[in-house]
């Protein structure tokens, strides 16, 4: 983070209080000084509100990296579990697995550029799996219910 050259521990402080929501009544508390000097700080030309604007930003990029690792580790579980139940013992668990990669691969092959899309994806394949691993219980328990029968 290239911020402005702050002058001490306080200034770095304050900046970090207010990108958690702390209010300047809070941060004067925490970093010793008055409310009044804290508005100051923060005020358009005030000393630290370029610096704040810059840490802010920095924040906000490194949480949406981090988002859009843990996004692409979803993406890989899901579609571990989706082509895992391709193994399944039950035909109808595999076809319904087989049906929904496809019908997510046509989803794929339409042009986009919306991670919105990319999000609903990842939803709607984590509740194909889902869908699927219900299927395969519920059809192990007809199975079992079928079998204490006989």
């Amino acid at each position: 983070m290239d911020l402005l050259p702050l002058t001490n521990e306080k200034d770095f402080k304050a900046i970090e209080l207010k990108y958690l929501g702390n209010s300047y009544q809070e941060i004067a508390q925490a970093v010793g000084v008055e409310h009044s000097t804290v508005k100051s700080w923060f005020m358009r030309s005030g000393r630290l509100s370029r610096a704040y604007l810059e840490y802010s930003m920095e924040e906000s990029k490194n949480r949406k990296d981090n988002a859009r690792q843990l996004f692409a580790i979803s993406m890989d579980k899901a579609v571990k579990t989706l082509s895992g139940l391709l193994d399944s013992q039950d035909e109808r668990v595999r076809f319904a697995a087989a049906k929904e990669i496809i019908e997510r691969q046509h989803l794929e092959d339409e042009p986009t550029s919306s991670n919105d899309l990319q999000e609903i994806k990842i939803t709607d394949l984590m509740e194909a799996a889902k869908r699927i691993r219900i299927q395969e219980e519920q059809e192990k328990s007809r199975l079992l219910v079928e079998s204490t029968k006989v």
